[in-house]
């Protein structure tokens, strides 16, 4: 008698499971449903492969809004998940996607194979996935191969499984920028740069006319005005091991950050105006002077030319073993053979700075008041225009996590703080 009334129990909660889920299909957004028939939409599709269809873009609108109940009726007990990090089954799936670990923010499918054999389905979705994994927003072409078995309650999810493809991303993403704040006017002299600093979650910036380096927090407050003094025309810095290296005019001072103390300086013979300075992984100084035209190599503190007639050469950026230039009106990438790729070029004159947001993405400003966003494609839209209001835009920073640009403005004596935002 117990096992009849456990087995009709059973069967009903199946129903309403399976209801619920139909239910949940007939409401999945029609932007998800929508994407992967506009581009099938010329075939005609037997009742069975529709199905899947549905299911399957109705699966991506149920991972982007965490609704965990029809994901754990969808994915089978034995199903397993295939990511660019890593393999587990149903359990840490449905943990990761609860958690926010993941979040499947939006999926743009561009096409999508339905393959039948037998009770066995296989899909192939050519996407663009936008997520958010560890507080990062990133985004990623992918071939996603969906596996679903026919069981007497339905489709059930076998296996998904994430392929990067080398194709570039086809989804458009529109950035902008939202002022969050701006520091006051008095404390800073001619702010030419400032420098995020991850490990104490402070800022550095420069003030060059009274030859110091100001900390503040991240919310504009000024914690230390004098917090580094005595330095010549001090611009572009960068930080490796505990120290802060900063451009002079004609050598780089050497700042111990948990002294605030100068510890040393490195001369460039010939320098004419040292400006930005980048330092990459193996602690290799890379400083631009301006006013020559050249990028300086500096290894085992003796400074070399590395690169030379690049007019207007000022901000720097280190990425793996390339090396980004900006000269004042191009965006160059430079590898390690020395061979150089202009990115883009044609931008108006006065170049300054250069950060990166993503992979093959990034802001460069014009001191002059302008914020470039610019694509490794050479794809470039114009953020933001402060010249009207005679703001400039210096040597900038990024806070990655925090998706926060800092913009040092010479003429105002500000750092304004502005919030990088995507729209899809």
């Amino acid at each position: 008698m117990e096992r009849t009334i456990f087995k009709r129990k059973e069967s009903i909660h199946m129903k309403s499971s399976l209801v619920g889920l139909f239910l949940l299909l007939a409401s999945v957004p029609s932007a998800f449903a929508q994407s992967a028939q506009d581009s099938t939409s010329k075939k005609k599709y037997t009742k069975a492969e529709q199905e899947l269809i549905n299911l399957s873009n109705a699966k991506w609108a149920w991972m982007a809004d965490k609704k965990m109940e029809p994901l754990s009726t969808l994915f089978h007990e034995k199903s397993m998940f295939v990511h660019m990090s890593g393999s587990w089954g149903k359990d840490q799936e449905l943990a990761v996607i609860k958690s926010g670990s993941i979040w499947y923010k939006k999926a743009q499918v561009y096409s999508m194979t339905v393959n039948l054999i037998g009770n066995t389905a296989i899909l192939l979705n050519d996407i663009d996935l936008v997520a958010v994994v560890g507080g990062n927003e990133v985004a990623n072409p992918f071939m996603v191969t969906e596996v679903y078995l026919k069981e007497k309650d339905g489709w059930k999810m076998g296996s998904l499984t994430f392929s990067r493809l080398a194709r570039p991303l086809r989804l458009t993403k529109k950035i902008a920028l939202e002022k969050v704040w701006e520091s006051d006017s008095l404390t800073l002299k001619g702010p030419e740069s400032v420098l995020y600093d991850s490990a104490s979650n402070t800022l550095y910036a420069s003030s060059m006319n009274a030859g110091a380096i100001v900390r503040m927090d991240t919310a504009g407050r000024i914690i230390q005005k004098d917090w580094v003094t005595g330095l010549s025309s001090n611009k572009g810095s960068a930080l490796y091991n505990g120290l802060l290296y900063t451009a002079e005019t004609a050598a780089v001072a050497v700042v111990d950050v948990k002294t605030a103390k100068v510890v040393k300086r490195i001369p460039v013979e010939g320098a004419v105006m040292l400006n930005d300075l980048a330092i990459d992984t193996k602690g290799t100084i890379y400083v631009t002077d301006t006013r020559a035209g050249k990028v300086y190599r500096i290894e085992g503190n003796k400074p070399a030319v590395y690169l030379e007639s690049l007019p207007g050469a000022n901000g720097l950026l280190t990425v793996g073993t390339d090396l980004y230039v900006v000269t004042s009106t191009s965006f160059l990438k430079v590898n390690a053979s020395k061979s150089v790729t202009t990115i883009a070029d044609g931008f108006e004159s006065g170049l300054d700075g250069i950060v990166i947001l993503a992979e093959n993405e990034f802001i460069i400003s014009n001191y002059r008041g302008i914020l470039y966003h610019v694509k490794a494609d050479g794809t470039k839209q114009i953020l933001l225009d402060t010249r009207a209001n005679g703001i400039m835009s210096n040597d900038i920073s990024f806070n990655s996590k925090t998706k926060t640009l800092y913009v040092p403005s010479f003429r105002t004596n500000q750092v304004i703080a502005y919030k990088v935002q995507y729209n899809q």
